[in-house]
Order: C-alpha cells, then structure tokens, then sequence
C-alpha cells in the first residue's frame, strides 16, 4: 500500500510541475551561466557562406563559420583545387583568411587559375615548419581576433595539409631516425582538442586538408577491410564538424572531347549540418578545378533528371524544354529553368 502512494505521490508531483516554473528554472541557470561562466556559448546556431557551388550548398550545407572542416583524400583527386576555390569564395566576402602552406606545392599560377588572389590585402600566406608552430599561430590568430577585433566577424584559416606538417620533434633530428611512434597523433590529439572550443567562441573557421595513406598491413592482406588511413590519428576524425571525403569516379566515361577533366565523388562522413553519407559527383576540370555547370549538368544525368533524346536533353520535370549540353549554363540564367534545377538538387530529389 505505502509502495503504491508513493507511486501517485510521484505521479502527482510529476503533473503538478508548469510550463512557468520551467521557463524559471531555466531562466535563472541561464543568467548563471552568463554571470559565472562567460565564455560558454550559449548559442548553438551555426551559420554558413554558401559556395559558387550549388550541389556543395545544398548536400553538404556550405562552408560552417566557427568550425572545423576536414577535407580528405588520395593524390591528384583536387581537395587542395577544392580548398582553394572555397577560399576564392570566402575572399568575395572580404573575410580575413589565413593560409598556412605545410605543403610547398601550390604555385601563385594555380592559386590565379583558382581564382584565389593570394595578394589580397586581407590574405596572409604563411609556410609553418611543424605541427606545434601550426597550433601556435591558431590558437594567437583566434587571441588577438578576440581581443581586438570581437567575435561578429567570421575569419578563415586554411591548412594545407595535415599530412604534411611535421613534428617539431622530427624537424630538429639530425637523422630521420628515433622519432617516438605516434608523436604526432598525440599532438593533434591535444591540438585540436584545444582549439576546436575556441573556434566555435571566435567565430573562426578552421579547413584542413588530409591526405589518405596506404595501410601497412606487415605483408598480409586486408581482407574486407579499408586499404587507406588517414595520418595523424583519429583526431581529426572526432574532432571534425565535417569531414568531405572526394574520390575519382570509376564509372565515369565522358563522351564530349571538349571537356578536359573527370567526374569526383563527394560524401560527408561526417556532417552536423545536414545529413550526412549522402553522395553525389562534381565535375573537375583540370585547368580550373570543379565546375559549378558542368558538376550540376553530370549529376543531373546521373540521377536520371536530365534525359537524353537524340543530341538534345530535358529535364525530367521540363520535358517541353530542350536544350544542347553546350546550351544548359545559358539555360540556367533562366530564372524558371533555375528554379526547377534548384529543387531537383535538393536532398529529398538525391
């Protein structure tokens, strides 16, 4: 009897509790929170800048501000051409951007045919020599921006690449023997930990580059399992608000001669933004990196929304509009044909 009043006892209390005494509740932790711990954020909204790329805009979410984005794959895929571009595109906003270069592979030439200007005032080109001096200049960047500048205004720091910087460690060794195993998972361990707060706190938006290694496997096989890794650890991994997996399309066969370039898949394995895993193709040309017209046209045909019929092709949605694949960029400054095209790409139509 006692067990079955403290039941309704419970049952009572739990009903008794408004919506007002709530809204109190949360109210007075709240003002707490901003009185004892100022440097919590409290908001969770988090804003992007969409890319000249509508696909990227609308699969992945854009380029977040005051995050960590990882960008991975093998050699000669385009992540660094694809990096680069979004830079370009951050640069029409005049945001500060900060490149820091651990590669030494990028000419001034390629960064101009990307469209990026590498002499604009608001850029700063840096060539860190290792792992701690990266973490060094990010966490002073995200210092004298709080500081001096507040937190209203997005910056952009670009990391190319992760597999690429060193550890001090390994730098200042006579001979390229010695060094402790795993140094430089434990660094970006302890790196990204740290700054991965302070981004979101600053408004400052961190992309780096990662390039996919071949697994050692001690002369077996790896029977099922992934062939490639990623250096430096799973941290990056963890700590990542979007990692953007790009690989060469196998399927891919282009009957236009004129087009000099190759199709690349794109999948977020990870993505707080938008869903994530959902994949779909750009077209990459070699001289200018990923084409906006031509990734929409390859993907639209790959999903079957544009069909072919003859030399001309339709949307499956327009059947009563024809046009030549040379024609479809002057077809999508037609404001009805875009607006179609916009909600074909949507992620409910992939």
């Amino acid at each position: 009897r006692s067990e079955k009043m403290d039941v309704e006892t419970a049952e009572n209390v739990t009903v008794k509790n408004s919506s007002a005494e709530t809204s109190k509740f949360t109210t007075e932790i709240q003002e707490i929170v901003k009185k004892s711990y100022s440097d919590i954020v409290l908001d969770s909204n988090v804003k992007s800048i969409n890319s000249r790329f509508l696909l990227y805009n609308q699969i992945i979410g854009g380029i977040p501000i005051g995050r960590f984005v990882v960008v991975q794959a093998l050699e000669g895929v385009g992540k660094s051409s694809l990096v680069v571009q979004l830079a370009a595109d951050i640069q029409k906003f005049q945001y500060p951007i900060v490149y820091l270069d651990t590669e030494y592979a990028m000419s001034t030439q390629r960064f101009s045919q990307l469209g990026f200007n590498l002499n604009d005032k608001n850029v700063i080109y840096l060539q860190p020599t290792s792992l701690q001096q990266v973490f060094s200049l990010i966490r002073d960047i995200i210092k004298t921006k709080i500081e001096k500048f507040g937190i209203d205004m997005p910056a952009f720091i670009i990391w190319d690449s992760i597999a690429a910087t060193p550890a001090k460690e390994e730098v200042q060794l006579e001979e390229i023997v010695g060094v402790e195993v795993g140094i430089r998972a434990r660094i970006l361990s302890q790196g990204l930990r740290v700054i991965t707060g302070l981004l979101s706190k600053s408004n400052v938006t961190l992309i780096a580059i990662n390039q996919y290694r071949m697994k050692m496997s001690n002369g077996m096989p790896s029977w099922g399992g992934p062939q490639y890794t990623t250096p430096g650890g799973l941290a990056p991994k963890f700590t990542a608000y979007q990692t953007i997996e790009l690989k060469d399309s196998s399927k891919f066969n282009d009957e236009d001669p004129e087009d000099n370039g190759k199709l690349v898949k794109f999948k977020a394995l990870k993505n707080k933004m938008k869903a994530p895993l959902v994949e779909f193709s750009m077209y990459y040309t070699y001289e200018h990196g990923f084409d906006n017209e031509k990734s929409l046209f390859y993907h639209l045909k790959e999903n079957k929304q544009i069909i072919a019929s003859g030399p001309k092709y339709h949307l499956k949605t327009l059947p009563d509009v024809s046009f030549f694949k040379k024609e479809f960029s002057d077809m999508l400054k037609d404001q009805t044909f875009a607006s179609e095209i916009n909600k074909l790409i949507t992620p409910e139509y992939v």
